[in-house]
């Protein structure tokens, strides 16, 4: 009997190995924020996202930098530029929703392909052509990416020298908000706070 018993054991645990291994190797789906801060105008954005599983190829290269903390700020961001067509940026673990970013285009259209495998490689599960002519001169505007599924990449083709700022994936996300943006919502919540007190005076 006791052989028995330890034969099932040792099955048992011959069959959750491989189960242990993937939890450990595999984690979540992510949501990530970048704000391309701190590269380095003209260097390649490359693996400085690396400690979140982020990777792109070479021709996406930091544009400007305003300094620490630095957000969308209607024409004058920390943004990245790309620079040659066919750039790749790889997601691991992957992520869901969409790409969403402010962006500013002069030259031409640009496309973007969201994949379910890394480098480009399995099912395309969305894409989105982002036109030339916007975001310049003034506010850059929000533009975004769709699909469905869990996508591991993301390929950049067609024309060059669209610059990206405030780059954001996964689900329920939008790119960080511009400083106006911040003061308004500040704004309607200390307006909120005053009606409710209004509608709720302290009692003594």
């Amino acid at each position: 009997m006791r052989r028995v018993i330890m034969a099932v054991l040792a099955a048992v645990t011959i069959l959750a190995l491989p189960s242990i291994a993937r939890a450990d190797n595999i984690p979540n789906t992510t949501t990530f924020y970048l704000l391309f801060e701190g590269i380095g105008v003209g260097n390649q954005v490359d693996d400085y996202y690396g400690s979140q599983g982020i990777h792109f190829t070479n021709g996406f290269v930091a544009a400007s930098d305003w300094g620490p903390d630095c957000v969308h700020m209607g024409g004058g961001p920390c943004s990245a530029a790309l620079t040659s067509s066919g750039v790749i940026m790889d997601v691991y673990p992957g992520f869901l929703g969409h790409v969403a970013f402010y962006y500013t285009n002069s030259n031409g259209d640009t496309q973007m392909f969201a994949y379910s495998g890394l480098d480009g490689t399995g099912n395309l599960l969305g894409s989105t052509t982002i036109p030339a002519g916007n975001g310049i001169g003034g506010d850059w505007p929000i533009w975004d990416l769709p699909f469905t599924g869990t996508a591991y990449s993301v390929v950049f083709t067609g024309a060059t020298g669209i610059e990206f700022s405030s780059l954001a994936g996964g689900e329920n996300i939008e790119p960080i908000p511009e400083p106006t943006s911040l003061i308004l919502l500040a704004t309607g919540v200390a307006g909120l706070g005053g009606w409710r007190r209004l509608r709720h005076p302290t009692q003594k």
